[in-house]
């Protein structure tokens, strides 16, 4: 089954695309502006749609070979004007985007302005052809927009007759599914295409000189009497109705479970979104007694590939909002499984505040008080960090504030587990920087070697950069930059012989074998054999060209290992390119890694004291 909408915009488009798209349980799709056959045939055999086409060849001859259904909802011009004119105003700031005559009503605040009366004047009367046009289209189906909502399980009993029936009870809960209040908190809270709905508005909103032109000024008579509307306030067709005729459903008079906790729209609609089995289960959807709709909602999905309760669990409700949301399936491509503990921090952060949740539904996850002791809510990733925790560590940690100890936030902030250094060499890798690591595969990627050799790159990417990507509290990061303050071991900012301290002889300390770090358990010390005179000393292995001047000492090649640009720029380190990366050395690399003129100075002495003696070659002059 294909349906599209089609006609006049606020004629109650939207509202009449979700009550069939729940009847037929029909996907919603949405077309371009212009009808595209092979965009309409990709959507696949079975979708509805609503797009204000006119009736073009091309449309139809398309439509009668696919079987399409068309319906044009028809509404009063002047309540089609009002509906228009707001529909704009919530899209201000966005106009130049909207190519099309209606964009002229952003210019003005006052419904009742001049710029209101010229739009009426020249254009508004183009808007209400599209649906006059499809009247005249044999097999498309007309609805009243006026009959929806007086009269709602009536009319829509005529339409669905027209299409294909369905039973009384099935009518009702598409409706009270897609009560129009309903469908705007969950679809449009802001208001942009759903607002509150009503008939003959018009009389009390237009001022008398906009009326007079919709009631006089060609070509708006004849419309009025295709569309069998008129002007004539007197008419009890166009007495102001602004409440919807009422339909008996679960929740008609019920806004709270019977213990009192809120039943907030999207538990409404994931009531009615239920198969008919399951909500006959439940005819009393506000109990909260054993087996209700209630604990049906707070149990763990069904569809949980993991039994024998996951960790962490994703409850039907969760897993419902998941199936609604094209964006959270985008993301989180596996919630039962590696994106498990992501999906449910969102759940436990985002959808509670998206959704207005009671905090009943989430109580197989994160603690109601879950966040630092000054307040300050915990971010998704230390929520993520939290869930991924085995269920019998969570449970250890019943106080989840930062004190007393043991708690979950002093556990982050403590040296990782899995570090063989045990804390003991700066900078510490916290229990929440190993855990971002394991995450990330960029980070993985890049910095392989977490615990040694890439253990100053992390430590510096987590400083300047994992608070701004993931919200950190000062306090997370404190505990990192605290160690690195103390140097490798030690207290001191400098080695004991003076010499300045840069962040990269940590980096190459670590990354060295434990057998060659044994001979300096105490790497600030300086002096023979001292870990600085070995950063000094030519590189082991080096060959000597001219006497090897200048000289490559082991800080030089390494910071020549890690860099791909010298190494592209200057391959032939020991040969060819030996002097171009001396040069280098002695005017950048001290720049670039802070470093002290004593670890830059061997290498200047070496190209004085090894540089062959230039000869001088006597010359005798004659004299002329």
């Amino acid at each position: 089954m294909k349906i599209i909408v089609v006609g006049t915009p606020k004629t109650g488009n939207t509202w009449v695309k979700h009550l069939l798209a729940d009847l037929y349980n029909l996907p919603v799709v949405t077309l371009k502006p212009e009808f595209d056959a092979d965009e309409a045939a990709a959507a696949g055999p079975n979708w509805i749609s609503h797009q204000h086409y006119l009736p073009k060849q091309a449309l139809l001859t398309w439509a009668k070979a696919n079987g399409v259904i068309f319906i044009t909802a028809i509404r009063h011009p002047a309540d089609v004007l009002i509906s228009l004119w707001h529909h704009i105003q919530k899209r201000k700031g966005k106009n130049a985007e909207i190519k099309q005559a209606a964009s002229i009503l952003g210019q003005t605040g006052d419904i009742g302005s001049d710029t209101t009366l010229s739009f009426v004047e020249n254009d508004f009367h183009v808007y209400l052809n599209l649906s006059i046009a499809w009247l005249q289209v044999p097999g498309a189906i007309a609805l009243r927009y006026e009959d929806l909502w007086t009269q709602p399980l009536e009319t829509l009993a005529r339409l669905t007759d027209t299409i294909e029936p369905r039973s009384l009870e099935s009518l009702k809960l598409s409706l009270c599914a897609c009560e129009l209040g309903l469908m705007q908190q969950l679809l449009d809270p802001e208001k942009k295409l759903i607002r509150r709905g009503g008939t003959g508005g018009w009389r009390e909103i237009l001022p008398e000189k906009i009326k007079e032109a919709l009631a006089r000024l060609d070509p708006y008579p004849a419309q009025f009497a295709a569309l069998s509307y008129s002007m004539d306030e007197s008419d009890p067709a166009n007495a102001p109705q602004p409440n919807p005729g009422k339909v008996d459903g679960p929740f008609s008079a019920k806004r709270h479970f019977d213990d009192g906790t809120p039943i907030t729209p999207v538990l409404m609609k994931a009531y009615f979104d239920l198969p008919s089995d399951l909500r006959a289960r439940w005819l009393a959807p506000d109990l909260t007694s054993a087996g209700s709709f209630y604990t049906w909602l707070n149990q763990p999905a069904a569809a949980d590939p993991v039994k024998d309760r996951p960790n962490p669990i994703i409850s039907e409700l969760a897993y419902y909002i998941y199936r609604q949301r094209s964006d959270l399936q985008t993301i989180f491509r596996d919630p039962f499984g590696v994106d498990r503990s992501e999906f449910i921090a969102w759940f436990h952060l985002e959808a509670k505040k998206e959704y207005s949740l009671p905090s009943c539904f989430f109580e197989y996850g994160v603690p109601a008080n879950f966040s630092f002791a000054h307040g300050r809510p915990l971010p998704r990733v230390l929520v993520r960090a939290y869930l991924d925790q085995p269920l019998k560590v969570r449970e250890s940690w019943k106080d989840q504030l930062d004190k007393p100890e043991p708690s979950f936030i002093s556990w982050i902030k403590a040296p990782a587990a899995a570090d063989p250094f045990l804390g003991k060499v700066a900078p510490i890798i916290t229990e929440l920087g190993a855990y971002i690591h394991s995450i990330r595969a960029d980070l993985k990627k890049n910095m392989p070697d977490l615990y040694r050799a890439n253990r100053v790159d992390f430590s510096d990417w987590y400083i300047s950069n994992a608070s701004k990507e993931y919200g950190l509290d000062q306090s997370l990061i404190e505990p990192v930059i605290k160690s690195w303050a103390k140097g490798i071991k030690t207290n001191a900012y400098s080695f004991t012989d003076g010499t300045r301290f840069s962040r990269i002889f940590e980096k190459i300390y670590l990354a060295l074998p434990e057998s060659t770090r044994a001979h300096w358990p105490d790497p600030s010390q300086a002096g023979e054999n001292s870990y600085l005179a070995w950063l000094k000393s030519p590189v082991k292995g080096d060959f000597t060209i001219d006497g090897g001047s200048p000289v490559i000492t082991e800080l030089g090649a390494y910071l020549y290992s890690i860099r791909d640009d010298l190494k592209k720029a200057m391959p032939d380190l020991h040969g060819a390119h030996r002097v171009d990366f001396a040069a280098w050395y002695i005017s950048s690399a001290a720049i670039e890694y802070n470093l002290d003129r004593s670890l830059i100075l061997p290498v200047v002495r070496s190209w004085s004291q090894f540089k062959k003696p230039v000869k001088r070659v006597k010359c005798q002059v004659t004299p002329i």
